[in-house]
């Protein structure tokens, strides 16, 4: 429903874990993020997803540049580009939406439909009941599911999960709080890290760089990545590479550390390696050992 890159910006501080459940006409989502992180990402085609967090936390979720509440719903229409960052550890939970409930809501209600068709994010308010109701359907979705409880059972809760979504669609609380100033943020971070999409050679890039790339000022390009993703962008590519390398030696235990790290362009690889080590815990060589002893099927030592 959509690919994403996921990068993490500080050493975890919790559990990480993923529940899913696919059903008629949605696929369910729990999960939790064990610390802070950026999120690019794009919604693949005819997909509309609804996102929201699972548990209060005191982390701040920011969605393309703008502070999403503890309250508040994201639903992001199909071919829509998104950058979520936030400073620490959360749950969430994302919800598919089939197309007809999307069009049954946009029907009544005009902002919608304008920000679906210009394949903008549109924050979703809802009151403290309607969050706690979706959840608790959602969580018992997942439940029934789980334990294969009777069929018509399960297409009962789901039916009442899409309808609650429905109504929140309709509802009068859709904003466009996302302002200009903050669109203009997110397309200035996207063009910039578009230019440099293969990582190699990423010790010589720096900020004049992709201020022409984005055909801005270096000012403009500094505020808009520390709007968007919380830092500058010399540091976000850092970590961008930091999280690539450790992809590498995760997905391919047979390579090498020198070789990752010379496909991800690092150069300075001592360097590197003590700061792969603050951020994730580990040496890459540590990390390699680790992938290739779930790869032979057994524990690490």
């Amino acid at each position: 429903m959509a690919k994403v890159n996921f990068i993490l910006t500080r050493r975890e501080e919790a559990a990480w874990w993923l529940e899913f459940v696919a059903v008629a006409n949605l696929l369910l989502q729990f999960g939790g993020d064990g610390g802070a992180s950026v999120v690019e990402g794009t919604i693949t085609a005819d997909t509309y997803v609804l996102l929201a967090r699972h548990n209060p936390s005191f982390s701040n979720i920011a969605f393309n540049g703008e502070l999403v509440l503890q309250n508040e719903f994201v639903l992001l229409p199909p071919g829509a580009h998104f950058v979520i960052s936030a400073d620490g550890p959360r749950s969430w939970l994302s919800l598919t939406i089939p197309r007809h409930v999307v069009e049954i809501a946009w029907a009544r209600n005009p902002i919608l439909q304008k920000r679906i068709h210009a394949r903008h994010p549109c924050i979703v308010p809802v009151t403290t009941d309607q969050h706690l109701t979706l959840l608790s359907l959602a969580e018992s979705l997942l439940k029934l599911a789980q334990t294969r409880f009777h069929i018509s059972e399960v297409q009962r809760v789901e039916n009442s999960l899409l309808e609650t979504a429905r109504h929140m669609l309709c509802g009068e609380g859709i904003v466009q709080r996302v302002s200009l100033e903050y669109r203009r943020a997110n397309d200035i971070v996207t063009t910039a890290l578009s230019s440099v999409a293969h990582l190699d050679h990423i010790d010589t890039i720096y900020v004049d760089d992709l201020a022409r790339a984005a055909d801005v000022h270096s000012r403009t390009l500094l505020r808009a990545f520390h709007r968007v993703v919380g830092m500058g962008p010399v540091r976000y590519l850092r970590f961008r590479q930091l999280n690539a390398v450790r992809r590498a030696l995760n997905e391919a235990p047979t390579t090498s550390v020198t070789a990752a790290l010379q496909t991800a362009g690092v150069s300075d690889m001592g360097r590197f390696s003590g700061q792969y080590k603050e951020l994730f815990g580990e040496l890459p060589s540590e990390t390699l050992l680790a992938a290739k002893a779930r790869a032979n099927g057994r524990p690490r030592d």
